[in-house]
């Protein structure tokens, strides 16, 4: 139970983006499309952040605890290191526990640094049976440690590739629990190259797991479906709902990010 957002962008639209980020903060103090009652969302918070000025690449990779409406401090620093970026991306995670500790080890984005050179990242929204990921890929974690991280976890040991990646990706919706979904977002670096994986998917609870998507010149975003209730109208109607058709059960694939020869595929399921 989470709430999640992508983005990349260029500087000329960091305000907009300024409006996503505070519309994630204000759907995770209260959302109210999981039940009869709002909750928040208010187990911890991380965010992988990928800027780029010509050729240099920087990476910003936090953790927190507290929940993301008590950290204004935080927020407006990542506010304040968009602006030194002509182009970046990133992936901001709000948790509300199902499984796991309240600590940073449980804390989305997970991270894994592959012998390979490579790094992933990933954070999801749903809840997935430990157990099955466990006898699927022949391993035992500890009792303390979350269903999305077990998953990740096995996901960062068994790929090669970006097509690999997205198979075991894609494979993970067999371990979705009912009434839950996997909405994640994953980053692989690779040295420069930077490629996303973003997937929607739920088995029940639509109005929570629902979810939107912006496309439209220099900027793509990705978002929990609560954001909506928090964005302008101008900002609303630019809205695409995934969560019915022709955009249900969908896998987005983005390649080359920050470069001027970006990809984006969207499939079904």
């Amino acid at each position: 139970m989470c709430r999640i957002l992508f983005v990349e962008s260029n500087k000329e639209n960091i305000e907009t983006v300024y409006g996503l980020i505070d519309a994630l903060v204000k759907a995770s103090e209260s959302d109210n499309t999981y039940g009869d009652k709002s909750i928040s969302h208010k187990d911890g918070f991380g965010y992988i952040l990928f800027g780029k000025n010509g050729e240099k690449l920087h990476k910003v990779y936090v953790k927190e605890t507290n929940p993301i409406f008590e950290s204004p401090l935080e927020i407006a620093t990542l506010k304040e290191t968009l602006t030194h970026f002509e182009r970046f991306t990133f992936g901001i995670h709000v948790r509300l526990k199902s499984e796991g500790a309240i600590d940073l080890i449980n804390t989305h984005p997970y991270m894994f640094s592959l012998p390979n050179g490579k790094n992933l990242f990933f954070m999801h929204n749903g809840t997935l049976d430990k157990t099955l990921i466990e006898d699927e890929f022949s391993f035992n974690v500890p009792e303390n440690v979350s269903d999305s991280l077990t998953f990740s976890y096995a996901i960062s040991r068994n790929f090669k590739n970006i097509s690999d990646l997205k198979e075991l990706i894609k494979n993970g919706t067999k371990f979705v629990k009912e009434n839950s979904g996997f909405n994640t977002i994953t980053f692989l670096l690779d040295h420069s190259k930077i490629d996303a994986i973003i997937t929607s998917y739920f088995k029940g609870k639509r109005e929570y797991y629902k979810t939107y998507l912006i496309k439209e010149n220099g900027l793509t975003a990705f978002m929990s479906s609560t954001l909506q209730q928090y964005l302008d109208k101008a900002l609303q109607a630019k809205l695409m709902l995934i969560g019915d058709e022709p955009f249900k059960e969908t896998i987005i694939i983005l390649q080359d990010l920050l470069t001027n020869e970006v990809s984006i595929k969207q499939e079904q399921f």
